[in-house]
């Protein structure tokens, strides 16, 4: 099993938040021992709390160049990409870290696998917790910002992409438990909507009128430019997504 040692200096700037003075040392340890993968992993650190995600990131990179088969540069990979907010590439790096442990050569370094949520309970997680936020919310929603109507695989389907699943995908999987409380908090948020009652009037939109469309992007007619008001009216009380009532013929 591997152990990260560090640099008394570093480690005892670290613990008073003199990040710069515990660079020093490290820097010249790396200089001294070009090879030495734990002076490379203790600057990553270091990098990190100083959030220089580049750099933590570089020195994460020659720590899985000098041991490629070890699972600790891949977990500081991961941290740093996280915090660099690149949350693809972080989810992936810590895929490959768990990996690592699974097929390490020793049983100690194996057991730290317990230590960490499967990517795919951490997702499946998240998604049951979706389904329970879309319970009682209505089935096809507007997205004030996109401008297009969704459906309930739509919501779904945009909130995968965004960041704030990414972040917290990624977030949840160094947990030994799903947090779940946050897991239900960033749901909530993200397909939390409003609704704006309107007076109806004798030609409203209908369905297949603003389907697969862009509100905004429609001429400005009749019930249009109320739908569009209506928009710009929920945009400026943040709600991602707003409840339109929508004439089904």
């Amino acid at each position: 099993m591997q152990i990260l040692t560090i640099n008394t200096t570093a480690r005892d700037a670290c613990k008073t938040g003199d990040l710069t003075t515990a660079d020093r040392p490290l820097a010249q340890e790396i200089n001294a021992h070009s090879n030495n993968y734990n002076s490379y992993a203790n600057h990553s650190l270091v990098m990190a709390r100083k959030a220089d995600w580049d750099r933590a990131i570089d020195e994460a990179l020659k720590v899985i160049k000098l041991t490629p088969s070890s699972h600790i540069g891949y977990q500081l990979q991961h941290a740093a990409l996280h915090g660099a907010q690149r949350y693809d590439e972080a989810i992936e790096a810590f895929k490959i870290m768990l990996s690592k442990l699974e097929s390490a050569p020793d049983t100690q370094t194996r057991k730290l696998r317990q230590q960490y949520i499967n990517p795919s309970e951490a997702e499946r997680e998240i998604r049951v917790t979706i389904n329970a936020q879309l319970d009682n919310a209505p089935r096809r929603l507007l997205n004030t910002f996109t401008g297009r109507l969704c459906d309930r695989v739509g919501q779904i389907a945009a909130f995968k992409t965004s960041t704030e699943y990414k972040e917290l995908l990624s977030s949840t999987l160094v947990h030994v438990d799903l947090p779940m409380e946050r897991i239900k908090d960033v749901v909530e948020k993200y397909f939390r909507y409003v609704t704006l009652s309107h007076r109806w009037e004798e030609k409203e939109p209908r369905l297949n009128d603003i389907q697969d469309k862009v509100v905004d992007e429609l001429n400005s007619v009749a019930g249009i430019v109320k739908l569009q008001s209506f928009c710009r009216t929920a945009r400026a009380a943040n709600p991602k997504i707003a409840q339109f009532h929508v004439r089904v013929v």
